[in-house]
């Protein structure tokens, strides 16, 4: 899997790798996790999944319990239920090699 990058005119490929790393979880992920898997910076990852929770792409599934001491839990997104209807029918990038 890809890693993301910071740079401004690269939106489109964020979302293609936070999706894609949500889409390889079975049971979805929070937000820092996102953030270590794709090396994004916490701001682009909230944004990114603010804007695909906002296009129905994905869905938050729940909490998850803190994973240290004064941590707070934190909600996880996954991927929509098979059968759902959705927007997209690829997330690679036109310009990535299969």
């Amino acid at each position: 899997m890809g890693r993301g990058s910071n740079l401004p005119r690269v939106g489109g490929f964020n979302r293609a790798v936070v999706l894609e790393a949500i889409r390889h979880s079975a049971d979805g992920l929070t937000r820092a996790q996102l953030g270590r898997i794709t090396g994004l910076a916490p701001q682009t990852v909230s944004n990114v999944t603010r804007e695909l929770l906002n296009q129905q792409l994905i869905r938050e599934t729940g909490i998850v319990p803190p994973d240290g001491r004064g941590a707070p839990a934190s909600p996880s997104v996954s991927t929509l239920p098979e059968g759902s209807p959705s927007a997209f029918t690829s997330t690679r990038p036109p310009w990535a090699s299969r």
